[in-house]
């Protein structure tokens, strides 16, 4: 895919609904015979674009089909390799003016130097399909809608028919269609008569080649023509192809033509980073797929289902741009939505944690099962999604969004499991682990991941030990030797209880951790809880460290049974981000960030920069580098504000950026490039976003709305509980409850 783009989530599920209604077209399995037998399950395989761009060569694409084998993952049922865009030629005088060549019939022209000839002058494609055919896998190309310019400058014939390029095009005046290489594809009338054997020229000729997938990107709501026009060119090639077509600028309107014409449809952004980043993608790509796995999760089944785009898994954490937490919830979030499994690294050097998530035959098993989730919370750090497996079990996935560890829960009942089995068997399917509950589906679930789930009623409970979470509060960022209390919390959701429970909680070198509390009872029976107390000190430089709780039980008669849980815990000077005056569409440029030092000392502030992101930005700009000699007083206040600044209070230093009211993030870094505070805000799913975002004023608001910390200095490092928007700002002076 290579156009972003936001699609809103807000009545997204009932408006899908009702157009299927309205078009009286099934939700689910719309086409259950595919086309001509393939896509009836989500396809599995790998793509170059994120990885090759637009350099593909027979040779690279090669060598991922045969790690694709050596790697054990076509063993695991990944099949197809896809290439990508940039495999054709064009004029090399004025290509973005004349598009790219063609075949004499209005066809893309294969570039022969990166996909040389077979030695009896087969097409380059040809030859790289049967090679991957050759390994047992399946070969898939790509294609944009319309017809080059070039064709129709020439006049080209369409093959077989008396009619020619001039004869199907639309217009004068001609519609250019999405093609992100040369932008010069002219759209078709498929009303005039040789539009369609257009289409079937071009699918006889991927057919005759041995293509078994294809990419059919850029389509927009009025491209329903073309999907049709093309579904049916490659049901009538007789040979099984699978059909995805990939969002220019679709949305709701185009969900009756795809579920009808096509096999699988991606309607998300790029998950790529693009230039952003050296990495493939990046969490905040990723977390605003939760919305579209909602909302189009009802209309999966069997011979469509939706492709929340690339996996970037595979190549490690430098390479994907995801922590193991997070790859694990990709996989976890396209298997319970059932979408497409399609690789974007590099193969030949994939990363061996990555390749042991991707061949998990439990989790592979729940993407397969042509059955789209439903989302069933909606929190601002956790996301429940759930579906009923043809046997009766409950397939569960607890996640976090959040940057701090929390138990992530929901219910039996909830699930849709009976509420009359004795008990329930819970089957962690990244684990492995077996435990059984009462009833309460709960996990404490790391920053950004997931607790994966198959969920079974059973007879007799006791066949497990006991289902338990473990919960840490108190710990936020510190000052330099402050001194605060934290609390472990254990509690059994099983049926059993839990015997001889203990607490710890631990830190690196320089901190100081002492138990305050009690002793534990010798039994944590079924939907109680237990907690233990620590006087903890931080150390008296600023750092980012792990402070680690772990609980130790007994399951009677059985070993002992042990959780852990860790956070990362910042030690920085008490430095604030406190307010936010953001543009609006009536005062652009009326904006201003304050500055707070919440403690009781001076803080040194020479040289440290504040920063800013867009809403899902990997890139960071710097609004402003405060002076040398600058000193904040404990209680005191530093504001830097926008050019069209109207405060009464006046401001120690301008700044020219934007801030967007919709969704943004500002920070503050020290002079080594340390975080010392930041907030996010609206759509924000940025890296300066704690926790969750806080809210925004609408970008419509009159000058003088801000988002405050209520009250002043709070920072749980939580922007949705810390912050409010306000319409009355109070910059430089304390904020308002």
């Amino acid at each position: 895919m290579h156009r972003s783009r936001v699609l809103s989530a807000a009545a997204a599920a009932l408006l899908l609904a009702v157009s299927l209604v309205v078009a009286g077209i099934s939700p689910a399995g719309a086409k259950p015979g595919g086309i001509n037998g393939a896509g009836l399950q989500p396809a599995m395989g790998w793509s170059s674009w994120s990885f090759l761009r637009m350099n593909p060569t027979a040779a690279t694409v090669e060598a991922q089909a045969k790690a694709m084998v050596s790697s054990g993952l076509a063993k695991a049922g990944f099949q197809y390799v896809n290439l990508d865009d940039f495999y054709y030629t064009y004029p090399a005088d004025n290509p973005k003016t004349t598009g790219m060549n063609t075949d004499g019939y209005g066809r893309w022209v294969t570039d022969p130097a990166k996909f040389p000839p077979g030695p009896g002058g087969e097409d380059g494609l040809k030859v790289v399909a049967d090679y991957v055919h050759g390994l047992g896998l399946k070969f898939g190309v790509y294609l944009t809608p319309g017809i080059p310019k070039q064709a129709v400058v020439n006049n080209d014939p369409i093959k077989g028919t008396p009619y020619h390029a001039d004869d199907i095009v639309q217009g004068p005046p001609y519609f250019t269609e999405y093609n992100y290489n040369q932008g010069v594809m002219y759209r078709i009338d498929f009303t005039k008569p040789g539009a369609q054997e257009y289409y079937d020229s071009i699918a006889d000729r991927f057919a005759s080649w041995g293509a078994d997938y294809l990419k059919f990107d850029g389509i927009r709501d009025d491209n329903a023509p073309d999907v049709i026009a093309m579904s049916k060119a490659l049901e009538q090639t007789g040979r099984p192809i699978a059909f995805d077509t990939t969002q220019g600028s679709q949305d709701m309107g185009i969900v009756p033509t795809v579920t009808k014409w096509a096999t699988q449809t991606v309607f998300t952004p790029d998950i790529e980073n693009n230039t952003v980043s050296p990495a493939l993608t990046s969490w905040a790509n990723v977390k605003l797929r939760f919305n579209y796995a909602a909302d189009y999760g009802p209309f999966v089944g069997r011979g469509w289902h939706q492709d929340l785009d690339s996996m970037e898994v595979g190549g490690g954490a430098a390479v994907d741009g995801l922590t193991p937490s997070e790859r694990m919830t990709v996989l976890s979030l396209w298997s319970l939505g059932s979408s497409a499994w399609v690789l974007g690294p590099d193969l030949t050097n994939i990363d061996s944690y990555d390749l042991s998530l991707l061949k998990n035959t439990d989790v592979i098993a729940v993407d397969q099962d042509n059955i789209g989730a439903k989302r069933i919370v909606n929190g601002a750090t956790e996301q429940v999604f759930t579906k009923t497996e043809p046997g009766g079990d409950a397939i569960v996935g607890l996640f976090n969004t959040g940057s701090k560890p929390q138990v992530v829960s929901t219910t039996a009942s909830a699930v849709g499991l009976p509420g009359r089995s004795t008990g329930y068997l819970l089957n962690n399917l990244w684990t492995h682990d077996k435990t059984e509950t009462a009833g309460a589906i709960s996990a404490t679930v790391a920053p950004h991941g997931v607790a994966l789930y198959r969920i079974t009623p059973v007879h007799d409970p006791k066949a497990a030990p006991p289902a338990t979470t473990l919960d840490l509060a108190g710990l936020s960022t510190l000052e330099p030797g402050q001194r605060v209390s934290a609390t472990v919390s254990f509690t059994d959701t099983g049926v059993s209880p839990a015997q001889h429970p203990d607490l710890t909680l631990s830190a690196p070198h320089g901190w100081k951790v002492s138990r305050t509390s009690g002793k534990l009872p010798g039994s944590v029976k079924s939907g109680h809880t237990v907690k233990t107390t620590f006087k903890v000190v931080a150390p008296r430089a600023p750092a980012i460290d792990p402070l680690t709780a772990r609980a130790t039980y007994r399951w009677p008669g059985h070993a002992t049974q042990k959780l852990k849980l860790t956070q990362d815990v910042r030690v920085a000077l008490p430095v604030k981000v406190n307010e936010v005056q953001t543009s609006t569409t009536a005062a652009s440029s009326d904006r201003f960030i304050e500055l707070y030092n919440a403690g009781t000392a001076p803080v040194d502030l020479s040289g440290w920069p504040v920063v800013y992101r867009s809403s899902s930005s990997g890139s960071e700009s710097t609004v402003a580098t405060i002076p040398a000699g600058t000193t904040l007083a404990g209680g005191g206040y530093y504001l830097l504000a926008g050019s069209g600044y109207t405060g009464a209070t006046p401001a120690q230093q301008n700044f020219t950026s934007n801030l967007s009211a919709t969704g943004g993030g500002v920070g503050l870094r020290d002079t080594s490039g340390a975080l010392v505070d930041s907030v996010g805000w609206g759509t924000a799913t940025n890296a300066l976003v704690e926790n969750c975002a806080a809210p925004a004023p609408p970008s419509t608001a009159p000058p003088g709305s801000s988002i405050i910390r209520q009250p002043n200095g709070r920072d749980t490092d939580s922007g949705c509980d810390d912050f409010a928007a306000t319409s009355t700002a109070t910059p430089g002076a304390s904020n308002h409850s």
